[in-house]
């Protein structure tokens, strides 16, 4: 459960790095919003990997592994709102690229 923590960590990690090289590029409507449901979800995942590791019940995890679906809930709305966004930006930008 650890390793799974640890290699949900680091992938989520490069996520945010994603999502921040590509503000730029994405309309500023609800980067904010965003942003922080992007870091809940990073953050609940792997710390329910960890925590669901610490006690080991006869080969089941401890009850807080119950924070990875809820962190991969939040993973899905942020990544989805990101994906939208994009969408939005890029047929905006080709509209007016359209129309020199």
């Amino acid at each position: 459960m650890w390793r799974l923590a640890h290699a949900h960590g680091t992938l989520l990690g490069l996520v945010n790095v994603a999502f921040a090289v590509s503000l730029r590029s994405l309309p500023p409507a609800r980067d904010a919003l965003v942003s922080a449901i992007l870091i809940a979800g990073s953050v609940l995942m792997p710390t329910g990997f960890l925590a669901g590791g610490t006690v080991v019940h006869g080969g089941d995890p401890n009850v807080l592994v119950a924070l990875v679906p809820i962190g991969g809930a939040l993973l899905i709305v942020a990544l989805t709102s990101i994906a939208v966004a994009g969408r939005g930006a890029t047929s905006a930008g080709a509209g007016r690229a359209d129309s020199r």
